[in-house]
């Protein structure tokens, strides 16, 4: 054989490993140690979730009631995906400092028989994709303070995403800030159920102009205010050339009410 021979067949073998797709790496959360993400002996695969290290991904799975906690400053987490619920029993997830950031979606409640819980009391997370709250199954979010960012260009937030299996989202965002460059609720249609909670310095904050949109949501009782507190929706004022949806504080609802009734009196 000779030597041009040898190196086209190098070459062609290079190009084949090259050209694999990456293999997607399911590892389950197990919690045998602690609640520490980074802690590789809680990871059924033996190792802490990567996103992506040139060859292979990671999704992270959390199937039991006990979830792990990113809970330090300075602590970073990461995978390629992150599918919170498990057929038949409940997956949670809490991040409380530090940074969990996906190359891709976060999934809470896949399936029918699933149901996932996302606690976020501070930190931040980062996600290359989707955020749905509630696929086909059930989903919550707990939030009240910390950030979450959905940027890509066409990655949604969307809360109950399908009525197949009459899909369930609620989201409670009491505190902190969720950034979405596209938002949608009960994409399934009439089968499925969502609620977004927004309440005390609670925000939601949407790429371009939603305010008809979050309007037919608040109208139709899908978005509300905690206890009963009026959503105020704005476009271009609050975020600059974002929508923003929120409860005002009561001082900022006095001023509207005195606006108000200096608009009465003048006419």
């Amino acid at each position: 054989m000779t030597k041009i021979s040898l190196q086209f067949i190098f070459v062609l073998l290079l190009s084949v490993v090259v050209s694999a797709p990456a293999a997607t790496i399911y590892n389950q959360w197990n919690g045998s140690v602690s609640t520490d993400w980074n802690t590789a002996a809680n990871w059924d695969a033996g190792f802490v979730p990567f996103s992506f290290d040139g060859v292979d991904k990671t999704k992270a799975g959390f199937k039991t009631a006990t979830g792990a906690v990113l809970g330090v400053e300075t602590q970073n987490a990461e995978a390629w995906n992150v599918m919170i619920g498990g057929s038949g029993g409940v997956g949670e997830l809490t991040i409380d400092g530090g940074r969990l950031t996906t190359g891709d979606y976060i999934i809470m409640g896949n399936v029918a028989a699933e149901s996932g819980t996302l606690y976020v009391n501070s930190g931040e997370m980062n996600l290359g994709g989707h955020l749905y709250v509630g696929f086909h199954g059930a989903g919550t979010v707990y939030m009240t303070g910390g950030s979450i960012n959905i940027l890509g260009a066409s990655k949604y937030f969307g809360i109950a995403e399908y009525s197949e299996e009459a899909s369930v989202g609620t989201v409670y965002l009491h505190g902190g800030t969720i950034t979405a460059a596209n938002f949608r609720m009960e994409n399934g249609g009439s089968l499925a159920t969502g609620l977004l909670e927004i309440g005390n310095d609670g925000k939601l904050v949407i790429f371009g102009d939603s305010v008809d949109k979050v309007n037919g949501y608040i109208g139709n009782g899908l978005i509300a205010g905690l206890g009963g507190a009026a959503v105020q929706v704005d476009y271009d004022v609050t975020t600059p050339g974002m929508t923003t949806v929120y409860v005002p504080e009561p001082a900022t609802m006095l001023m509207f009410g005195l606006g108000s009734l200096i608009l009465y009196r003048r006419k």
